[in-house]
């Protein structure tokens, strides 16, 4: 405290107040810190993990695809960018692009196939592996250029959209029937365009399929060979036999749906369509079923066409259906994820090669210390101390046996001598209970040092007979 005489000022400081926040500042600064050193190594973490999944999954596309180091950063680029515009993560990407390279896609078409793929296993009912594996396949059957994937994938979504039937059941009919499609010349959109109207109609794959592919098979066969069975085709198709040939080498898929709207009125002429099958000898369950089916609904069949071949001409359909998806919430939570995810990516490249290395490093040590402890000095250190904890453990299993007869024998006395332990307890209660009886309490306290006496004595000699028998035994003096 300084005075000049008018004014007093106090400088003193509050001493314990300041050390209190000297301390609760410290306490601050090493949450923050340990806050921040947290955060740190969840990051690194969090790169660790993105950045190593999308180094497994892009090694699965440079397995299977046979490309120069600057196509398959070209590649890598490409899916990272994928991934920034459609709601799946870089790595199922990968595994698509991954698939596309199993299954002979050509290097030139991998990012444009992938693409149409992933958009399948958003808009549709089929996954994108699924998708990718069917249509690459349906290509190869039907020799179709790979640069039209994206407008089969149109057409498909366009029929699904449009008909009582889904995109994984027409692509199922399709499979069945793209090999006689192709030998009698049905383009890529009328085979499906005909697989939808199958499939709308409740027919399934497996037994629809193949029937119809038979139907096809005869009709090619009858418009080569002229044979009688030409010319029931044509009259149901309500065309001369020349026509009908000329119809189906021009446009077998206008023939078949011709065969099929007339086997549907035949009933307006006093027949039916049973009958004419008979006739025709098409007597096959299966492919009369199909065809009784098809026949019932042949505007099915007619706008199933049209709409094929009208999607297959537009090409809009898919990627339409495509960014309707696209736009949800949930859509756009997962095109943020994977923006951050490629942010861990770019960041993973950086730090790549030394964490590698330092890893290595660490493999090594390893090795070394699997060495040492193989035949080194620091496995005979671990002998060794493997044998002394054996022994150590056998010493006290032994002693803990031993000592295990003394304590049931001091159990065994002390059940023996209830009697007289109840009794010393019953004099003591009976002392106390009869506190106010001074004349008789008197005798009953001197009955009860005698019973106590008694029972100390006993006691004390079993427990020093105890004692003497543990000392004899982990001494090593008790005899047999």
């Amino acid at each position: 405290m300084y005075s000049d005489g008018a004014v007093v000022i106090d400088i003193r400081a509050n001493q314990t107040d300041f050390d209190n926040k000297v301390k609760n500042l410290a306490k601050t600064a090493t949450a923050a810190l340990a806050a921040v050193g947290a955060t740190v190594a969840g990051m690194g973490a969090a790169v660790l993990a993105v950045g190593s999944d999308f180094e497994s999954a892009f090694a699965g596309v440079k397995k299977t695809v046979n490309a120069t180091e600057q196509e398959l950063e070209q590649f890598r680029q490409g899916i990272l960018e994928m991934s920034k515009t459609i709601p799946l993560a870089a790595t199922e990407i990968a595994g698509i692009a991954e698939a596309a390279g199993q299954l002979g896609i050509q290097n030139e078409n991998l990012l444009a196939f992938t693409r149409t793929m992933a958009d399948l296993g958003v808009a549709t009912n089929m996954t994108s592996d699924e998708a990718a594996t069917s249509l690459a396949r349906f290509a190869n059957i039907v020799g179709m250029s790979q640069d039209n994937f994206d407008r089969l994938g149109s057409t498909i979504v366009d029929l699904g959209n449009n008909l009582a039937t889904t995109e994984s059941e027409i692509v199922s009919m399709g499979m069945r029937l793209a090999g006689a499609g192709a030998q009698i010349g049905l383009s890529e959109s009328q085979i499906m365009g005909m697989a939808g109207a199958l499939s709308s109609v409740g027919i399934e794959a497996e037994a629809g399929g193949t029937a119809f592919s038979t139907l096809m098979t005869k009709m090619q066969l009858a418009v080569e060979t002229g044979s009688g069975q030409l010319e029931s085709f044509a009259s149901v198709a309500g065309m001369t036999t020349a026509n009908f040939k000329k119809s189906f080498k021009e446009d077998a898929a206008g023939a078949i749906t011709a065969f099929i709207t007339g086997l549907g009125k035949v009933n307006e002429t006093g027949d039916s369509a049973i009958k004419v099958l008979t006739d025709m000898n098409i007597t096959e369950i299966r492919m009369r079923d199909a065809l009784l089916r098809a026949s019932g609904a042949s505007e099915v069949f007619n706008k199933s066409m049209d709409i094929a071949n009208a999607a297959w001409e537009e090409n809009t359909a898919l990627t339409k259906e495509a960014a309707q998806r696209y736009e949800t919430t949930e859509s756009k939570m997962q095109l943020l994820k994977n923006t951050l995810t490629e942010t861990g990516i770019t960041a993973f490249e950086k730090f790549k090669v030394p964490f590698k290395d330092a890893l290595n490093t660490g493999i090594d040590s390893v090795s070394k210390l699997n060495e040492e402890l193989g035949s080194g000095k620091l496995g005979q250190s671990v002998d060794t101390l493997a044998t002394g904890f054996a022994d150590l453990t056998s010493t006290v299993i032994k002693l803990g046996t031993q000592a295990l007869p003394v304590a049931v024998d001091s159990l065994a006395w002390i059940i023996n001598n209830a009697g007289k332990i109840v009794v010393a307890g019953g004099t003591i209660a009976g002392a106390l209970a009869g506190k106010n009886l001074i004349p008789a309490a008197i005798t009953n306290v001197q009955k009860l040092q005698q019973a106590w006496k008694l029972a100390s004595n006993a006691i004390t000699a079993h427990e020093k007979a105890n004692r003497l028998s543990l000392l004899a035994t982990y001494g090593g003096l008790k005899k047999e």
